[in-house]
């Protein structure tokens, strides 16, 4: 592998007890901020990757995670470094229970990159979209409430504009960590509506699944509880996000369709602006008869 890191701790694992999987077998590519982040916004793609047993499922973490954030009682002693260790190590956990392809961890401080562009970052993320040319691409949506989690999606939107524009995956998703797309819902249109600017996904079958790789981040878990809580989240919403929707439908989750950031000369903020506008017109729509 070509790809060069910048941080000492840096680097790309597969798991070690099942066969090497190449870059370019890479059909989906989550990038996150922090190690939990992929496994949030893009576990439904992971699950379906390993059920079929393609392995095609590769993500990237871009930040150490290891900020001065609350911790739980046992890490609150360590260092930044062996912090950054902790999470590097719970992420290569839930990559070898999820079966992924593969999982980069770039480990940058979230202070290097979360106020203004680094192009050491851009040249990092282009590096692996260059190697993966995945066919669909996730990371954070532009109405993320996380600082870090918006930088991220920067980031990515930038390192997208170098490649020529015949490489660049085909669909591109927003995925929710904090703020959840679920306040948006007038976006939605009706159930699975395919131009709807969020997308509905059903992930009914992926609980078990998620609860399993999210359990090895027990540094979140022991003060966020993550790996109970976001599974129960996606059983909450499927029966009260949309009163037309499937009783069968048990469990969901919600992406923003951000395909439009994949053309030529394509602004980020641009994208959350027309976002935020939309959100308001449809809105709109529902009171117009009573206004």
């Amino acid at each position: 592998m070509d790809i060069e890191f910048s941080t000492p701790l840096a680097r790309f694992h597969q798991p070690r007890h099942l066969p090497e999987i190449p870059l370019e077998n890479c059909r989906v590519l989550c990038v996150g901020a922090h190690a939990d982040d992929i496994e949030i916004m893009c576990g439904h793609e992971a699950y379906q990757s390993s059920l079929e047993g393609s392995r095609d499922f590769f993500g990237v973490v871009v930040a150490d995670g290891a900020g001065p954030k609350p911790r739980a009682p046992r890490f609150e002693g360590l260092s930044r470094e062996e912090m950054a260790k902790v999470r590097i190590k719970e992420q290569i956990a839930a990559a070898d229970a999820g079966e992924y392809g593969g999982v980069f961890q770039l480990v940058h401080p979230s202070s290097s990159f979360g106020h203004t562009i680094n192009e050491t970052v851009v040249d990092e993320l282009f590096g692996i979209l260059d190697r993966c040319r995945p066919e669909v691409l996730y990371t954070h949506n532009p109405l993320d409430a996380h600082h870090t989690h918006v930088a991220v999606y920067y980031h990515l939107c930038a390192a997208l504009q170098r490649m020529p524009a015949d490489t660049r995956p085909r669909k591109f998703y927003g995925g929710e960590v904090w703020g959840h797309i679920s306040r948006w819902h007038v976006l939605c249109g009706e159930s699975y509506n395919p131009t709807a600017p969020v997308k509905v996904v059903d992930c009914s079958l992926a609980l078990e699944y998620l609860r399993r790789v999210l359990g090895n981040f027990a540094s979140q878990n022991e003060i966020m509880g993550y790996s109970l809580r976001i599974p129960e989240h996606h059983r909450i919403r499927a029966g009260l996000l949309d009163p037309y929707q499937s009783p069968d439908v048990t469990a969901v989750c919600l992406l923003t369709r951000m395909h439009s950031l994949l053309a030529d000369g394509a602004c980020p903020r641009d994208y959350y602006l027309q976002l935020k506008a939309m959100h308001d017109d449809a809105m709109d729509k529902r009171h117009a008869g009573y206004l």
